[in-house]
């Protein structure tokens, strides 16, 4: 199933669950606790008179009783009563167990009415609870109630919602737009100061991936602003994950934009992985050497070596990404190749070292140019490692390239002088120093 059908059923799946919970919920809910072999306790739940009674029949089933049971029992409770139970919860001494029935409390209420939910947040005085709401509410709320979490969440101190650890708005954001996001579009457009509009790239994402039409008129819109390059990006990237042919036709058409930078450089990355070979043909479709140059950069990423333990490992190879990069004229792939080059050495330096001597002179130089001293190693151990290759030409160019690296020569004889280096080998090394700061 594609993604575009995929949005679409949620949109309806999601229409149709919001309206039917409402009405529908209690009936399904009673005839579980009669089938239940829990039912006396969720009964004794939902009829009890007493407040305090009641929440301390929440808090001794909370544990065990079912959502349906939960739900039951504050659907029966008034709404005085419900408040009341608020209190006693929040007044529980601190500890698991209170933590743990706020949750349910805020978890089941946010289903059974959403707005009772945040305005129950909106009175709470105690900071902890309101930490622990705003967690299961954000969460267990339905898709038609992120309107109003969106409007509780921006009420709240801001460092507390969009911390490190989770970001709450964006949370939303992205749940809200993949079902409706002209909805949460027009939200942002109705709170211009309030600090949302980071959140226009998240809605163009999803937004693209089934209406890229709408998305880009949108888009259209709220131009032109200072993020406008990253919105793009976002907006041809949500698109490309449902329609590559057409996404990618729309960034090379657009390529020489400078807003359609970002989105042109992430679409080749993101081609590269699975189709190098499509992805070769799209960047000689890009009109100016610049920007192909700049594409190939990005793409020298993908060659990072990071293992993930599943069967596309080796497409992340430096090595791969390097046999595929130098089918390129040498003039486009030097910083590309300065990215694969320092990550390379990091990794496998012998095998960066084989791989070079097997290239052709032009390509070669371009290669070596970009060879660089490593945080990691010492000049002995610079030395060794180069000194140890058959390939004598290869070898006396990057020990050049590394020479030519330090500012002065005076700099580089100390370090030479200082090395544990044997005496012939400084002898060669301070020889190519006089070479390399003559030119």
């Amino acid at each position: 199933m594609n993604r575009r059908r995929f949005f679409l059923l949620i949109m309806i799946a999601a229409a149709i669950s919001c309206f039917a919970f409402a009405i529908g919920y209690r009936m399904e809910a009673s005839a579980l606790l009669n089938r239940s072999g829990s039912a006396g306790a969720a009964r004794s739940l939902s009829h009890q008179n007493e407040s305090t009674e009641f929440a301390d029949a929440v808090i001794h089933h909370n544990a065990t009783a079912t959502f349906e049971q939960l739900y039951e029992s504050l659907h029966s409770a008034s709404t005085e009563m419900r408040d009341k139970l608020q209190e006693q919860l929040e007044a529980l001494p601190p500890g698991p167990k209170r933590n743990a029935a706020l949750r349910s409390f805020y978890r089941t209420l946010v289903q059974l009415d959403p707005v009772a939910a945040a305005n129950a947040v909106r009175k709470s005085a105690d900071k902890q609870t309101r930490a622990i709401a705003l967690d299961a509410i954000v969460g267990a709320a339905p898709h038609c109630a992120m309107d109003e979490m969106a409007k509780l969440l921006l009420e709240m101190p801001r460092e507390r919602i969009e911390s490190h650890s989770f970001n709450y708005l964006e949370d939303v954001f992205n749940r809200w737009s993949r079902i409706d996001p002209a909805a949460a579009a027009k939200f942002l457009e109705e709170h211009p100061n309030d600090g949302v509009s980071e959140y226009a790239g998240a809605i163009l994402w999803n937004w693209a991936g089934f209406d890229p039409k709408a998305a880009k008129e949108w888009l259209d819109q709220q131009l032109p602003r200072d993020d406008a390059s990253a919105l793009m990006r976002d907006f041809v990237t949500g698109w490309f994950e449902v329609d590559r042919s057409a996404a990618a036709n729309f960034a090379l058409a657009h390529a020489e934009d400078p807003d359609f930078e970002d989105a042109v450089r992430s679409v080749a990355s993101s081609f590269y992985p699975d189709f190098p070979d499509a992805t070769r043909d799209f960047i000689y479709q890009i009109p100016n050497d610049d920007m192909k140059a700049k594409v190939l950069s990005e793409i020298a990423w993908v060659g990072n070596g990071i293992k993930r333990g599943d069967a596309d490992d080796w497409k992340h190879s430096p090595r791969v990404v390097a046999d595929w990069m130098v089918s390129f004229p040498p003039d486009l792939i030097g910083d590309a190749l300065r990215t694969l080059v320092e990550r390379w050495k990091e990794l496998d330096a012998p095998d960066l070292l084989a791989w070079m001597s097997q290239l052709p002179g032009d390509v070669r130089e371009v290669a070596v140019s970009k060879y660089s001293f490593s945080n990691k190693l010492s000049l002995d151990d610079e030395v060794a490692l180069v000194t140890g290759m058959s390939d004598v030409s290869l070898r006396e160019q990057l020990l050049r390239q590394l020479m030519g690296e330090i500012l002065s020569t005076e700099e580089a004889k100390k370090m030479v002088q200082e090395s544990q280096l044997s005496p012939e080998q400084k002898a060669y090394l301070l020889k190519l120093v006089a070479l390399t700061h003559q030119q």
